[in-house]
């Protein structure tokens, strides 16, 4: 949870573990609290908080903050998020896919800002893309647009959360990539491997690198429809560097009409982890009239003194 001032700068942030599977009332409790917690760290008030934003890592529509596809996220279907936090809080409340809120930070502060078309590809315990195009967020009718974790690479595979067989999510998330790797290193996190593949570990290497195999496999058929002058790859695995970006870039060159005059370029995330935090920022601050705001806060502390 982070809080930002009208400067687009994180002035506090807090992180608070939950375990896997958590109760959507408690997660929304705790971040509230948080929330208040800031504020009061700070010297600002409630009445001072414009609005919040929350990053879910699940298809959103955004015209009522439901979740738009069922079982992506178990426990919150039918879950008007928005409607709840902004009935805890009394703001504004916005909700949006993760990777579209990485997208919208990465396209206008980060490594896509210099380009009108951008797919930022974030990949942590799933995989999602967020589409810039024309320079405007691209989500699609109800927010399903990106969810290239949901592609099929397998049509004999895994059963996925959102029902269908043999998902990219199925063969690069988290628990596919730990799978592997169990007989071998015994139980381990992402970041465990994240962590052992960079300092050399031949079986974790192979896991991040099939990984970047498989996600430029999508990824190339994904800029075929798209054209995209830029791929810029966030989330956790993306700490990786080249063991995760060579691969991808390999399967890319391999899956899609080389481009003579403008070949796409795959890069690192600029903003690193702090890439969806900076899009709910904007995301608040564009909803927001920024001038109107900031002289009745200037005209309540005038009153205090």
């Amino acid at each position: 949870v982070a809080l930002g001032d009208f400067g687009s700068e994180v002035v506090a942030d807090q992180t608070l573990p939950l375990p896997n599977e958590h109760r959507i009332d408690t997660t929304l409790d705790r971040a509230a609290l948080l929330v208040v917690d800031m504020l009061e760290r700070v010297g600002a008030t409630l009445d001072e908080l414009v609005g919040v934003a929350i990053a879910v890592p699940a298809p959103v529509d955004v015209s009522t903050g439901l979740i738009s596809v069922r079982g992506v996220m178990r426990g919150w279907d039918d879950e008007q998020i928005a409607h709840v936090m902004s009935k805890r809080l009394g703001k504004p409340v916005y909700v949006d896919n993760d990777a579209n809120l990485g997208a919208l930070a990465e396209a206008t502060l980060g490594a896509g800002r210099e380009f009108a078309d951008v797919l930022f590809v974030r990949a942590s315990q799933g995989i999602g893309a967020g589409i810039i195009i024309g320079g405007r967020l691209h989500r699609g009718f109800a927010g399903t647009a990106g969810e290239i974790g949901h592609v099929q690479v397998d049509p004999q595979g895994a059963i996925c959360r959102c029902g269908s067989r043999g998902c990219l999510d199925t063969v690069v998330g988290a628990e596919a990539l730990l799978a592997p790797l169990a007989a071998s290193h015994g139980a381990l996190t992402l970041r465990d491997v994240m962590n052992r593949a960079l300092a050399g570990d031949p079986g974790c290497t192979r896991v991040v690198a099939d990984a970047g195999e498989a996600i430029g496999a999508v990824l190339a058929t994904t800029c075929q429809a798209l054209n995209p002058q830029i791929i810029v790859v966030g989330g956790e695995l993306a700490e990786t560097g080249e063991m995760l970006l060579d691969p991808m870039r390999r399967e890319l060159r391999r899956g899609m009409l080389p481009n003579l005059i403008a070949p796409v370029d795959v890069v690192p995330a600029r903003l690193g982890q702090k890439a969806e935090v900076m899009g709910a920022l904007a995301t608040v601050l564009a909803n927001t009239d920024v001038t109107d705001t900031v002289e009745r806060s200037a005209d309540r502390r005038e009153g205090v003194r």
